[in-house]
Formats: C-alpha cells, structure tokens, sequence
C-alpha cells in the first residue's frame, strides 16, 4: 500500500483522517486524550465522559454492530477509547465508527446530537482537501 500510493500521501491521508475524526469527537463533546501539543495521527484516543465506561462501548460497538475499537489496558482502562486511523482507513471507515459511536452512546443513554458529530467530520475532511 506505501509503495502503491507514496509515503508522502500516507502521511497526508493519516494527518486528515485522525484530525477529522478528532473534529467529529468533539464536536460530540468528546475530548481528545492527551493535552499535548504531539498527538499520534495514526490513531485517536478519545477520554469517555464522567461515568461512561470506555470498555462498554467497545464491547457494545463489537456486540452490536460488529465494529472492532479498541479501549486501554492500563490505568486508562473504562477512561478512554481508540480509533485507529493507519493502513487501509478510509474516510468511509472514519465516517461508520463515528456513526456507530455516536449510535453506541445513544443505545447507552448518553445524550448526543444527532448528526454533530458527523457535520464537524465532513466539514474537516472538506477543509483538509
């Protein structure tokens, strides 16, 4: 896939998926876990909100709808989620897990925008064109 479509492009395509769907989250009110100015754009790392166990929306994610996230091992664990946005992702692939996420988080009670989330996406991924 690098050789096929050029490292250069790799890149570009990971910074602009990864941003877009950082866009998207917050747009959801979710923030992006860590604060630094140096954030991965090979996968996006997203804190749950106050009581929202991450582990459940992974679990409900792949139980529902079949979509495979991931969540954290660590102190992280129940805190965060990740979404990974490297190798064969596409904008399509970016766009369902925000889709089944904000889906995921009204099957769980949690209050969300419909729509938000995927507007701010969209508007991202135009913007990055």
């Amino acid at each position: 896939m690098i050789h096929s479509e050029g490292w250069p492009e790799v890149v570009s395509r990971h910074v602009r998926l990864c941003s877009a769907l950082r866009a998207g989250a917050a747009a959801m009110g979710l923030s992006t876990f860590t604060k630094s100015p140096m954030l991965s754009n090979t996968v996006c790392v997203l804190e749950m909100p106050d009581g929202l166990d991450g582990s459940e929306v992974v679990r409900h994610m792949y139980e529902k709808y079949r979509t495979v996230i991931a969540g954290s091992r660590t102190k992280l664990r129940g805190k965060v989620i990740r979404i990974g946005t490297m190798g064969g992702i596409s904008e399509d692939d970016i766009r369902t897990d925000l889709m089944l996420l904000e889906s995921t988080f009204v099957d769980l009670g949690w209050s969300v925008e419909n729509g938000t989330g995927m507007a701010a996406l969209d508007a991202a991924l135009q913007n990055a064109a």
